[in-house]
């Protein structure tokens, strides 16, 4: 069966690291391709991401530590280029302040 680059996640970012908001279904593991942020709000907004790699993970892991999105910036996330999210595992994301833009795509396998 071919693996096929897809959209994974997509929303709008809350004040708080939002658990899950992308995690792979049952029994698959995701390889992330792209992650695009974007700041179409009137203030400069401070990212954060988390990856939690698996099942039995000891706690989630900061890849992007409250950096910077400039009003009107689109940043690209080079830090969570292909990361792996196992079976179990998920990305959170969160801002301060709320309402950055963002889109995930990966390849999802069995």
């Amino acid at each position: 069966m071919a693996n096929f680059t897809k959209s994974l996640a997509d929303g709008v970012t809350t004040t708080t690291l939002t658990t899950s908001v992308y995690a792979p279904p049952a029994f698959t593991k995701a390889l992330i391709r792209q992650m695009v942020v974007s700041n179409p709000t009137g203030a400069v907004c401070a990212l954060t991401v988390g990856v939690f790699t698996k099942t039995g993970a000891t706690g989630t892991r900061t890849i992007i530590n409250a950096r910077n999105v400039a009003v009107n910036e689109t940043y690209l996330c080079p830090e969570i280029l292909n990361a792996v999210i196992d079976v179990g595992g998920h990305i959170e994301l969160g801002s301060n302040p709320a309402n950055l833009q963002f889109v995930i795509s990966g390849v999802e396998m069995t």
